[in-house]
């Protein structure tokens, strides 16, 4: 067995086959996000989608709520970033583009409950670059940073406010928290 480092052989089969469910579960949610309304997606009907067990499931996330938030993570790197005056003008216009061209799913981000929970996860992960800053009460300034980007793309998703993909990724790399 060649030499891979510090992981063993074994671990990372295991780190392979735990990134492989996790996707397929992912993928099957997202396949279930574009036909159905968010609270008429069942976690039952995810585990069947992605041809997994309960138990297998269960290892991986504690309910449906988990996997949407999995899933958002990537978009809302760079909009972490950007509330902490770290933007990437590229990165978010990318974002935007993949959520302008899925903007059917996008809105469906924006319903009451579920804006909730994408609000928190977006503050958490502000408030953990606020944390590496050291800045002042970062769970309130997070929070209102959180609130503003979703605020902002709420409104140029549903159309309210027109602004062209490259200007609003300005906008959002030029506001900090």
């Amino acid at each position: 067995m060649p030499y891979r480092g510090s992981m063993t052989y074994d671990a990372q089969e295991t780190d392979r086959r735990i990134r492989r469910t996790r996707a397929a579960i992912s993928e099957a949610f997202i396949r279930l996000m574009f036909s159905r309304r968010y609270d008429a997606i069942r976690t039952a009907d995810v585990i069947a989608e992605a041809g997994v067990g309960r138990s297998t499931f269960y290892e991986h996330f504690r309910n449906k709520d988990e996997v949407l938030v999995a899933v958002i993570d990537p978009l809302f790197i760079p909009l972490a970033d950007a509330a902490v005056g770290r933007g990437d003008v590229y990165r978010l216009q990318g974002m935007l583009a993949h959520l302008w061209e899925q903007r059917s799913l996008g809105r469906m981000l924006f319903a009451p409950g579920l804006l909730d929970k994408l609000q928190r996860k977006l503050a958490a992960m502000i408030a953990a670059r606020l944390g590496e800053t050291g800045e002042g009460p970062t769970d309130l300034i997070a929070a209102g940073a959180a609130a503003g980007q979703l605020a902002m793309l709420r409104q140029w998703m549903t159309g309210e406010v027109s602004c062209p993909t490259a200007d609003l990724a300005q906008l959002l790399a030029k506001r900090t928290a």
